[in-house]
């Protein structure tokens, strides 16, 4: 769907099998949520956002993936969790387990990410795991703020961690 395009309510009913009542309720929720704009005629449209709107819902998702991604290195994951992970991992491909900040110049404890990399080794076999920096959406135009040195010991110590766990 495009910016501007008017939601046919009966088309959706059709497209998803569902009574118009639980489309409605969907549309009217999207519309309370900015998602969707009433139209004067009735119905809804779907909003067009502007590129400061799109890079401010990243820079959000960027904060809430790397809160959702410390928390599980944190507090550790459950089987049923990572079950799905492993049939998704083909044959071939690697999983970089993004352990190692670098928004803050504070060391992480070698004990701590072996551990990480040992719970995700129950999911995946030890050779398609790597080890690298946590990075993605969560990046800022202008980057963080580490000092050369300590970017220089957050890739040592990653270095050094792969040595020992891979032996």
């Amino acid at each position: 769907m495009t910016a501007g395009e008017r939601i046919s309510e009966l088309l959706m009913v059709a497209r998803i099998g569902v009574s118009r009542t639980p489309v409605r309720a969907a549309l009217l929720r999207l519309a309370e949520e900015g998602l969707l704009e009433p139209l004067r005629s009735g119905g809804f449209a779907v909003k067009a956002f502007t590129d400061r709107e799109l890079l401010e819902s990243i820079e959000i998702r960027g904060v809430l993936e790397g809160l959702a991604a410390r928390l599980a290195a944190e507090r550790g994951v459950v089987p049923r969790t990572m079950a799905p992970l492993r049939r998704c991992l083909a044959k071939g491909k690697a999983v970089v387990l993004g352990l190692v900040t670098s928004k803050t110049g504070m060391p992480e404890k070698k004990e701590f990410v072996k551990r990480r990399i040992d719970e995700a080794a129950k999911f995946a076999p030890l050779e398609q795991l790597c080890l690298g920096l946590q990075c993605g959406f969560a990046s800022t135009e202008e980057g963080y703020t580490l000092a050369e040195d300590e970017q220089c010991r957050k890739l040592e110590m990653i270095v050094d961690v792969v040595r020992e766990v891979s032996g």
